[in-house]
């Protein structure tokens, strides 16, 4: 991508370069998925009632406006404008915080429109195509992160966007050329429908290698009720010392191997 040829609006709120960018960060603007919506918020940012905050970059299944010409400081993460010695680089794409629509064709096609501009971004200011959790946040490296993960590092505002199920290891594969991953046994165990016992909701929930299950809307949740494989296989009841845990801004629900294990495979 072209990082000169992007449209610029100045936003009303910016501050003179602090540093090198050494961080890009990952937000969500809290609306739709749809395009337009990336000149009307660089618009906002830009007008006289704009609020206290700003964005590098703002994207949407179509197009990319620019609002503060790095290595300038924009006002979106807090403490971690001004990362480890040097900058971040923030960018606004479209959608909400915990969003279960990270996979629709129009978020995809966003997401492609990201990987562009990241990558860009990346050769242009040396930052690593690197993914950078809590740990290396706090370490002040150089990569690629969420806003939520700035805030779960204590170097962020308390902002948990884009959410736990924004497609960060896609977004990864993407911008580092990997190929296609082809679906294996593991693949599909990785998502099921789940009910909660104070809930009459369905939601679909991810068990990651430390066998936690993500949950969309976890202030909704106290318990896990049951599971069931994708694709309709048994149902199955987890075992009684399944325990919620904290990781980063969203709540999990830790259960045991065994028990993940027992989830027939589905083809």
């Amino acid at each position: 991508m072209n990082l000169d040829a992007i449209p610029y609006v100045a936003a009303r709120n910016q501050s003179p370069a602090s540093g090198a960018p050494r961080l890009i960060v990952i937000h969500s603007m809290e609306c739709p998925v749809e395009t337009g919506r990336a000149s009307s918020v660089a618009q906002w940012f830009a007008g006289p009632t704009s609020p206290q905050a700003s964005a590098h970059y703002m994207i949407d299944p179509a197009e990319v406006y620019c609002g503060v010409r790095p290595p300038a400081e924009a006002w979106h993460v807090g403490n971690a404008n001004r990362y480890a010695g040097g900058a971040s680089i923030g960018i606004e794409q479209t959608g909400y915080a915990y969003s279960t629509d990270w996979w629709e064709p129009i978020a995809l096609q966003q997401l492609d429109l990201l990987v562009n501009l990241v990558g860009s971004l990346c050769d242009r200011y040396g930052i690593p195509r690197r993914w950078l959790g809590v740990a290396e946040l706090r370490a002040g490296e150089a990569g690629i992160s969420t806003h939520g993960l700035c805030t779960a590092a204590g170097i962020g505002t308390d902002h948990t966007d884009p959410g736990p199920n924004w497609p960060a290891d896609e977004f990864m594969r993407r911008l580092s050329g990997g190929p296609t991953p082809q679906p294996s046994e593991e693949d599909t165990m990785n998502v099921w429908l789940m009910r909660a016992n104070n809930s009459p909701d369905v939601w679909v929930v991810q068990a990651n290698l430390s066998g936690r299950w993500h949950l969309p809307t976890p202030s909704l949740v106290a318990s896990i009720d049951y599971v069931i494989s994708q694709g309709g296989g048994r149902v199955l009841t987890p075992p009684a010392d399944t325990q919620p845990d904290q990781l980063g801004p969203c709540q999990v629900w830790k259960v045991s191997p065994d028990f993940l294990r027992a989830i027939p495979i589905t083809k």
